[in-house]
């Protein structure tokens, strides 16, 4: 057996055992195998070499079996056959690199439509392989990634995900979050109080909300802010994927009105994504839980709890092969999640805070620690019954004789289920009013899954437990569930029939303020009515149906959708003219409406728009300017890496006790500290300083070698 086929007989064992010690042994070329292997005794080192995600991890290990097992060795031979076996092993997985690289080169055209959850508080994508869905990685390893954009204050760019999560303290003003709650939305919908409760800028134009950046002065619509969060999201699955991502199904929450779907779709279209559906978060779980566990003809009630919305449907799915899957009805409240919990209990804190000190100083950046210490005491009372709020620095005033102000405080769950009572008591309320639903009662419900992360919480699941008697399904991951069900959408969209419903009433605003319903709640879609009009005045010359969508009984205090303006008609007395207004919503719940006299046979088309929504040019022109604000260009990501590189050859460097160092090593060596500290893009090359930091290992190295 020659060295070669000793190497491939390591790459298929994966490991070091006792037979390869004992095949090492016969080794034509290599007499010394066997003792090189057990002064290696690393096969986690060698399989890092052998199979590496990249040539930085093939150096690392290197360097680390060389400098840990080999060098330190008393055996000349050992170290020298040492070396030879490593290159030998490194030559064969750099070979191996980019045979790798090439395979996927030719994968690259492989197209796939990716299923994204847009989160109010988190963000999860997936895609579906082997007829099963699974969740992709970020960058930074993980499976979800914080819905938070963050202005980088150096960079004039923006930071996503864990990176902007971090800013929350250091950049309060600048650091966006839960955006999913403003998007597509007049600003007359909130009130003053609700919109202080976010500490970055937010300002009103020509009834459309804005994001205000203090240092670029400079205001963004929320969809461009969307838009950034879609842009890693898509990079993170060209990368996890290695291939360009053009298509995808995006969900929203089932009670989202047609202006946040309309304007949900425009963030995805800056980012340079087409979605070709969108799907309403209830419906992808029960789609992701029924094709995950293969049950057909199932009735499954849906309980959404996420961060800025709660939704209840239900969910039909029939055929042995889960052929289609149809939603019963729809209930909710896209103004109650889990951001509404975090608010009332961040309040009754800041008032313990003022009560215990008054000398407290309460600015952005106060509220930002008490905000983070409120999130993380949140989600541990999921976990325990009680925890403590420990906040070791609160500023203080000038002119307060105290150094500084600690605050510890412990809090139970009843204590917090307290606090929040008002939420618990409303989503009561509206699961009572959906189970009461004829459509609903008339099933037979034999499944109950909960998503969003706020669905965690224990007081929650026991309620659902109380009222539907049936065990709420836990074994899905919450955060991931519906970016599964929005993947399998993708996937079956031409072999399965998945049919949603409008979640809010849909109609046309007549004289005084009277509303005229056409489309109902909880209808089917594709849908398609439609009711015969007239005039109201004598030799009218025109005619105008203002659309409108909502439960109120009066058109305006309903939410407008825009209008259709109808010229040429019949002028006669008023009540004669006949006009025959349709509404068409397809399957992703975007509305045409379509008015034809009868008499003349004018008509007029009009496929509702959010009328605060961006126009196709503007649109065009954003899409530019997002990926020149956008951070997850190759250039950022590839220095990112490079850091990581540089960070574990530091780690390398700190093994030797007494380094013998030049001026030039101490000048790279602080150059080196420097960008890591600074875990931002320096005027300094991270991949530059590696080599010559792997030269200054190599001397100390040599030297050490000489005094040994």
């Amino acid at each position: 057996m020659d060295l070669s086929e000793f190497i491939r007989l390591l790459l298929e064992r994966k490991k070091l055992d006792r037979e390869i010690y004992q095949l090492s042994l016969k080794v034509e070329d290599f007499p010394y195998c066997y003792q090189v292997l057990k002064a290696i005794d690393g096969s986690d080192g060698i399989q890092r070499i052998l199979n590496p995600k990249n040539c930085g991890e093939i150096d690392l290990a290197y360097a680390d079996l060389q400098f840990q097992c080999i060098q330190n060795h008393k055996d000349d031979l050992i170290q020298k056959n040492g070396k030879k076996f490593l290159d030998e092993l490194t030559e064969i997985g750099k070979m191996r690199l980019r045979v790798n690289e090439i395979s996927q080169e030719k994968n690259y055209q492989k197209e796939y439509i990716i299923g994204i959850d847009l989160g109010t508080t988190n963000s999860v994508v997936a895609y579906v392989e082997n007829e099963k869905a699974e969740t992709i990685q970020n960058q930074d390893g993980n499976r979800i990634t914080p819905s938070t954009i963050s202005l980088n204050k150096r960079t004039k760019k923006f930071d996503v995900g864990k990176y902007a999560e971090n800013q929350k303290i250091k950049n309060p003003s600048e650091t966006f979050y839960s955006i999913k709650r403003f998007i597509g939305r007049r600003s007359s919908e909130f009130n003053a109080s609700f919109l202080k409760q976010y500490p970055f800028f937010m300002r009103k134009k020509n009834e459309k909300i804005y994001l205000y950046s203090k240092s670029l002065d400079k205001d963004f619509t929320c969809e461009e802010i969307s838009a950034q969060l879609l842009i890693k999201l898509k990079a993170d699955a060209e990368k996890f994927l290695n291939t360009k991502i053009k298509k995808c199904v995006i969900t929203v929450p089932a009670y989202f009105d047609h202006n946040q779907r309309k304007a949900t779709k425009t963030a995805a279209e800056i980012a340079d994504l087409t979605v070709v559906r969108i799907i309403n978060e209830p419906t992808a779980a029960a789609l992701a839980y029924a094709i995950g566990k293969k049950e057909a003809n199932s009735n499954t009630l849906v309980f959404d709890l996420g961060g800025g919305t709660f939704d209840i449907s239900l969910v039909s799915s029939s055929g042995d092969n889960l052929d289609s899957f149809s939603v019963v009805a729809t209930k909710g409240d896209r103004d109650l999640g889990g951001d509404d919990y975090s608010n009332l209990l961040f309040n009754f804190i800041v008032k313990l805070i003022k009560k215990e000190n008054s000398n407290v100083l309460f600015n952005t950046r106060t509220y930002g620690l008490i905000r983070e210490e409120v999130n993380r005491v949140k989600h541990a009372l999921s976990e325990r019954e009680s925890e403590e709020f420990n906040i070791p620095f609160l500023p203080l005033h000038k002119n307060s004789d105290e150094q500084e102000f600690s605050f510890e405080y412990e809090i139970s769950r009843p204590q917090f289920e307290s606090i929040t009572e008002s939420l618990n008591a409303k989503i009561k309320s509206i699961s009572k009013k959906f189970l009461n639903l004829k459509s609903v009662k008339s099933k037979d419900i034999n499944k109950v899954v909960l998503v969003g992360g706020a669905s965690r919480m224990p007081f929650f699941s026991e309620m659902i437990e109380e009222m539907t008697s049936i065990i709420p399904n836990i074994d899905l991951n919450p955060d991931e569930i519906v970016a599964l069900g929005a993947a399998y959408c993708a996937e079956y969209k031409d072999e399965k029939i998945i049919v949603d419903v409008n979640p809010l009433s849909l109609g046309v605003g007549l004289i005084k303020d009277k509303y005229s319903v056409l489309i109902p709640a909880n209808n089917l879609l594709p849908t398609k009515k439609s009711e015969i009009f007239t005039t109201v005045t004598d030799l009218q010359k025109s005619v105008i149906f203002p659309i409108y969508q909502g439960e109120r009984l009066l058109a305006s205090k309903n939410i407008k959708l825009g209008e259709i303006h109808l010229e040429n008609i019949l002028i006669a007395e008023r009540g004669v003219p006949k006009f025959d207004v349709q509404f068409f919503m397809n399957i992703e719940g975007i509305l045409t409406v379509k008015a034809i006299d009868k008499d003349t046979k004018s008509e007029k088309v009009v496929k509702i728009e959010n009328t605060l929504d961006l126009q196709p040019e503007e649109i065009e022109r954003l899409k530019k300017l997002a990926f020149d604000f956008s951070n997850e260009d190759k250039e950022i990501v590839e220095y990112r890496d490079n850091v990581d590189i540089l960070e574990a050859w530091m780690g390398i460097f700190k093994k030797y006790s007494d380094p013998k160092l030049s001026n030039t090593d101490r000048i790279i060596l602080e150059k080196i500290k420097d960008c890591l500290i600074r875990q931002e893009k320096s005027h300094e090359d991270p991949l530059s300083l590696s080599r010559s930091l792997q030269i200054i290992i190599q001397e100390q190295d040599s030297l050490e070698k000489i005094s040994a």
